[in-house]
Parts: structure tokens; sequence; C-alpha cells
């Protein structure tokens, strides 16, 4: 993570203007979190990534000052409903 957004490094860098909110679930892998980020373009998967279990709370924390933290049990037919206000 840095100031600009979240960087793979040698691959991609996402920047937090394309991002519209993050979560993270706990209930993954034993040494994992896993960190779901969404996309303000709807239609777009969210991407999932792994992360240390013991950086949970400095990832929650940085992503807090830029996205806004979202239920992980949310999915993007949830998001469809409020969207569509049923």
């Amino acid at each position: 993570l840095t100031d600009k957004g979240l960087e793979i490094v040698g691959r991609k860098t996402y920047t937090y203007a394309e991002l519209a909110a993050f979560s993270i679930n706990e209930h993954t892998q034993e040494n994992l979190v896993e960190l779901k980020l969404r996309f303000h373009r709807k239609l777009r998967p969210a991407l999932k990534i792994g992360a240390p279990k013991d950086q949970k709370d400095d990832i929650e924390k940085a992503l807090s000052l830029f996205l806004e933290q979202v239920d992980p049990g949310d999915s993007f037919l949830d998001d469809l409903e409020k969207f569509a206000r049923f």
C-alpha cells in the first residue's frame, strides 16, 4: 500500500481513485486474511488478495484513510439491490 494506491510490484498499480471500498474477511486460511477491493465500475469483479493476518490492523488503518470499509458479506447482488432500492 502506498499513498497513491495498491501496488503489486512488477505487475499493476490500482489507484484509490479507481477503488470504491474494501473489506477484510478473517475467516480464511490460518495465517491469512482475505482483502477484497471493490472498484467504482460495478461490473468489474472485486480484487481479492491474501494478506498476513498479523498485518490486518495496519492494512485496515491505512486503507480507511482513503476508502470506505464495507461488510465482507456484501456481494455484488447485495450492492445491486441497494442501488435499485429493492
